[in-house]
């Protein structure tokens, strides 16, 4: 019986710890979550090598020097030719109309930045629904 006991209280707090370490994507189970659909892409006639990252991100450009500029992020490994659809969530409450927003995003190779965009891209310009374009460069070394 005892052995029953302790059998049972361990299942619980193996349960317990294994839930712990748990942790939902905070912006996808917040209530006032918005998705922006991008659609990322370069002119340049040629596949990247495997492992490359490809980050998104809204920004908040009215502060340049502000260390909390980035709203949101997303990265996601490159697996194929372009345009690379993302999916960037973001929470609305961080968003005010007083405020200028762009669109960034970035293509790495172990570090090391391959493409880029260099114009601003207002993620709130376009119509509602439709994927934003965005076309990155390649950075020259």
């Amino acid at each position: 019986m005892k052995s029953t006991i302790l059998a049972m209280l361990a299942l619980c707090a193996l349960s317990l710890i294994s839930l712990s370490g748990c942790k939902g994507d905070p912006v996808a189970d917040n209530p006032n979550a918005i998705a922006l659909k991008t659609s990322v892409h370069y002119q340049e006639l040629l596949l990247l090598p495997p492992g490359c990252m490809l980050t998104v991100s809204l920004q908040n450009i009215s502060q340049l020097n502000s260390a909390t500029n980035t709203v949101a992020s997303t990265t996601v490994t490159v697996q194929a030719a372009p345009p690379y659809e993302v999916i960037l969530k973001y929470d609305a409450q961080r968003i005010s109309d007083r405020l200028s927003y762009a669109l960034h995003a970035r293509i790495e190779l172990d570090g090391q930045l391959l493409f880029t965009n260099n114009t601003r891209i207002d993620p709130f310009a376009g119509p509602a629904g439709q994927p934003i374009k965005i076309l990155v460069q390649k950075v020259k070394r």
